[in-house]
């Protein structure tokens, strides 16, 4: 789908948001009138009487809560999502712990979210008020392997690129992180690319790279999907059928917009971009997701033709001149645990 009717959804949702604050200023200011020079200017127009009135009035006040909430509340709630599956792919009672980092999206002051306080490194030395780091909650879960999916600055300041190399250099999975590059990683000024490479980051960009883990094989891939062999040589017509004997095959794309073309080439799909709409209705989710599947693949767990594929909300929010605000949308990290298919 192409990415105007999105965009024409979320200007109209828009001007409705900016129409109510302007009648209720109007409503606010023509009272003030009236009781100052004795004259009711609100009497004559049909959206003037009184019920109507209290109506816009008490749709500005849930307006501005809900303002307040998106802008000072929710952009802090990092949540942690837990997420498990099985796959034949590993060996009876190998297991697989990833956790997916995307849309960091660092601000000028080396926070997620400007003020948030928030160290992206370890805590010690990080925000200084105590409080636990984003590479400390990575840590936490105990990874594999850390999978990183695009959008790491909102600027080229100093501070912001500092911080992305402590958290990059703060996480130490035993098994590697592995990133690509989100749009905003393609603007001129951004150094993220250098800076994953630098900090040891196995940078993916169409190209694959296989792993060990315990003795699962695991192959990282983005773009061009290779094709894929028997472990084994075929001997007894069951080659390569048997628990474990190929490695598991995990696709890292920034958006959900490939989802459906490599979709039953790969067991795993893991994106971002969406930022789950970032500001999301009750009962309709995303207005706008920037994706050409709209709200296909908006946010969450989606099973496609034999692939898993998790699109996650994000850390950070959108850079640019827009606020920075969460609408049922918290951020989120994503820890996928993968299991033999067999109980």
């Amino acid at each position: 789908m192409d990415l105007l009717p999105q965009l024409a959804v979320g200007g109209l949702f828009g001007f409705v948001c900016l129409l109510v604050p302007v009648y209720c200023v109007r409503i606010l200011l023509l009272t003030a009138w009236r009781r100052l020079a004795g004259r009711d200017l609100l009497r004559r127009r049909r959206l003037d009487r009184p019920v109507v009135r209290l109506l816009i009035l008490s749709l500005g006040l849930i307006e501005l809560c809900c303002f307040l909430y998106a802008w000072t509340v929710e952009p802090y709630r990092l949540e942690v999502t837990q997420e498990t599956l099985r796959s034949d792919r590993l060996a009876a009672g190998a297991t697989l712990r990833i956790v997916q980092i995307s849309d960091l999206h660092i601000e000028a002051d080396g926070q997620p979210v400007s003020g948030s306080g928030m160290a992206t490194g370890s805590a010690p030395g990080g925000s200084g008020e105590g409080k636990p780091g984003l590479a400390d909650l990575v840590a936490a879960q105990a990874p594999d392997l850390v999978v990183l999916t695009g959008d790491y600055l909102n600027t080229d300041s100093p501070e912001a690129e500092a911080a992305l190399r402590r958290l990059l250099g703060s996480l130490q999975p035993p098994y590697g992180t592995y990133a690509i590059l989100g749009n905003w990683d393609y603007r001129p000024w951004s150094r993220a690319g250098a800076i994953l490479r630098e900090s040891g980051v196995h940078v993916l960009a169409a190209s694959s790279e296989e792993v060990d883990v315990r003795g699962t094989g695991v192959l990282l891939m983005n773009g061009q999907v290779p094709p894929e062999h028997p472990a084994h040589p075929p001997s007894d017509g069951q080659a390569g059928n048997e628990p474990g004997g190929r490695p598991i095959r995990i696709y890292l794309a920034h958006s959900p917009d490939s989802i459906e073309d490599v979709a039953g080439r790969v067991d795993l799909y893991f994106c971002g971009h969406t930022h789950g709409g970032q500001i999301r209705l009750p009962w309709f989710g995303a207005i706008v997701t920037l994706s050409r599947f709209w709200k296909r693949y908006e946010m969450g767990r989606y099973e496609v033709n034999g692939t898993t594929a998790f699109v996650n909300r994000g850390i950070g929010c959108e850079g640019g001149p827009v606020p920075r605000v969460r609408f049922l949308s918290p951020p989120e990290i994503l820890v996928v645990d993968v299991a033999n298919s067999v109980p």
